[in-house]
């Protein structure tokens, strides 16, 4: 019939992709947040990122890259689909704050929305906040699976922004599992959607994004347990070729000056080799962008003059900016 068109799509197909609109993902605010994969540290470009390489952490300080204990009485572990947040010594009582996390700048004034996905706990009452002391449950039995709430951020909050804590007595062994978080500008979440009345993630991070936002914190060139980096000198300094300046070159620019902890195993140069009394500044000597010189100094040897490089061989060499 003249005048009338006739679409591609059906009206129900057309019902069901403006249906899948809300499925949209807003760009999350927090670095490494997805923990569906088992971890980096199989090199299988799985997430979480987990340059250190354990499977376990306990103690105050970094687990997986971002993510920080900050209770020595409790501990961190990859499995194989969540991140498990459990206590290892019992606590009698109080409001015990044991993990902080971080977003990817700091946040200016304005409304936000913090979601997460768990699936799974044991014992007491665990919470998330913004502050620190303001807790938001993500899970006391029985587990509610997806958590949110959107909360006003002043500008002035300082690092980390966000913690985990669970409330009152906390028994050895006490856990919550987490699948993935978020934080998102505005009023509405957009981390998982229902499907036949189960919780999915409305999308998967890219692998490679969130590890060079991760990187920007710490880098490590031995991130496979097994790897040492091999890097060229370009000059020696002082009268008594003493101190070495190896350039590194970084996948991506960090985030401030970070403090450098390295081991030389050791430097060849003309056919010789130099393995004991090297020392490496915990300051980088000089920073461009994405590159480095670190400062080498040999306590009780002198390098020849520079005339085919240094082989700079390194044992260990971590660099971090994080808080």
């Amino acid at each position: 019939m003249a005048g009338i068109y006739q679409g591609q799509w059906m009206g129900q197909e057309i019902d069901a992709a403006i249906g899948r609109a809300s499925y949209i993902s807003n760009n999350n605010l927090l670095d490494n947040a997805c923990f569906v994969g088992g971890g980096s540290q199989n090199n299988s470009g799985m997430l979480p990122i987990n340059q250190r390489g354990q499977t376990s952490y306990s103690g105050a300080g970094y687990g997986i890259d971002r993510w920080k204990i900050t209770n020595a009485n409790f501990g961190m572990e990859l499995k194989s689909d969540c991140l498990r947040l459990k206590c290892i010594t019992p606590i009698a009582s109080g409001n015990n704050i044991f993990c902080g996390f971080f977003p990817t700048v700091k946040l200016p004034a304005g409304t936000y929305t913090i979601s997460f996905l768990t699936k799974g706990n044991s014992g007491g009452r665990w919470y998330y906040s913004s502050n620190g002391t303001n807790g938001y449950n993500i899970g006391n039995p029985p587990l509610s699976e997806l958590s949110y709430r959107t909360f006003t951020a002043t500008g002035t909050e300082t690092q980390p922004n966000f913690f985990v804590w669970e409330q009152g007595a906390v028994a050895s062994g006490d856990y919550v599992d987490i699948i993935a978080a978020k934080l998102e500008v505005g009023t509405q979440q957009t981390l998982a959607h229902q499907e036949n009345g189960v919780w999915v993630l409305n999308e998967i991070p890219d692998f490679q994004t969130e590890l060079r936002k991760c990187q920007r914190w710490y880098w490590t060139s031995n991130a496979s347990g097994s790897k040492v980096l091999h890097t060229v000198a370009n000059h020696t300094d002082n009268t008594a070729n003493s101190i070495l300046y190896p350039l590194i070159v970084l996948p991506v620019e960090m985030a401030g000056t970070p403090t450098v902890d390295a081991t030389v195993h050791s430097i060849r140069s003309n056919g010789s080799n130099y393995n004991s009394n090297l020392s490496v500044d915990a300051t980088p000597f000089q920073i461009n962008s994405n590159q480095m010189f670190l400062k080498v100094t040999a306590s009780s040897a002198t390098f020849p003059a520079y005339t085919s490089g240094y082989c700079v061989l390194f044992s260990k060499l971590n660099l971090s900016a994080e808080p």
